[in-house]
């Protein structure tokens, strides 16, 4: 007899692994610098010092299969709850746990069947309020079946505040740095990390600089995804627990063993 350990909590599992993975992969990243502050006298006729952005490595394209991974096993253990939950047949397109069902639907079809396990199921699922508008059972879904068409987009945006000391203002060595700190004031909308993109422009100086804080960035999902904008590691920890959850959820009503 299968059970729920042996099939989609394993899935589950697996999807936590490919998170950490990933975690430690951006840790080193970020460690590595991939983006340094330089600085531009008098660019385009600007009389001052502008301050820009040199990208030294692109993200890693492997960070869009482990997402999908992760992703994928989620999905897996979704299906694997539903099949084990209702009885459904092997190969039934019953099988696949209804993520893309909205919340209407879902009682429409409470009122058509009365009585079945998989009615039981989906009773659950409605006092849970599990199929709510943009649930994250349904990103799962949509994120899946993306990825059967296409790489996942993932790109570093949201740059933070950092610091520059100024060691020479035109030419004449400061007695000591002036520390000056630089609030980019991260937007709400994807701002992408472009190569030679402006931070700040220091009106009629010249200065010499020296970087003082790591240039702070966050990973998140790229233009035109279903999370576009949104951070990918809280992202898919959010999404792993709430599996978690919904699982543990079926466990304690004894849908599942």
């Amino acid at each position: 007899m299968t059970t729920w350990a042996s099939s989609g909590q394993i899935k589950i599992d697996r999807a936590a692994e490919h998170v950490h993975d990933l975690a430690r992969r951006i840790d080193a990243f970020r460690n590595a610098d991939p983006y340094e502050i330089v600085r531009n006298d008098d660019p385009e006729g600007w009389k001052g010092t502008v301050l820009t952005i040199r990208v030294h490595r692109d993200i890693p394209t492997e960070w869009s299969a482990i997402v999908a991974d992760a992703i994928h096993n989620l999905g897996c253990a979704l299906d694997h709850l539903w099949k084990n939950a209702t009885g459904a047949k092997p190969d039934s397109r019953k099988n696949y746990f209804p993520a893309t069902t909205t919340a209407d639907e879902l009682k429409a079809t409470l009122r058509r069947e009365k009585k079945s396990a998989a009615n039981t199921a989906r009773q659950l699922l409605d006092s849970l309020d599990a199929l709510r508008d943009n649930n994250p059972f349904w990103a799962i879904r949509k994120f899946d079946d993306a990825d059967k068409h296409h790489a996942i987009s993932l790109v570093a945006c949201r740059l933070q505040s950092f610091a520059v000391d100024l060691t020479h203002i035109d030419g004449e060595r400061l007695d000591e740095p002036k520390r000056l700190v630089v609030d980019l004031d991260p937007k709400p909308d994807l701002t992408v990390v472009e190569d030679g993109a402006v931070l700040a422009r220091l009106a009629n100086t010249h200065a010499e600089i020296d970087i003082y804080d790591h240039l702070a960035f966050e990973i998140a999902f790229g233009k035109g995804e279903i999370l576009e904008g949104k951070a990918v590691l809280p992202t898919l920890e959010s999404l792993t627990t709430a599996v978690q959850i919904l699982a543990g959820a079926f466990l304690a009503a004894g849908l599942i063993t």
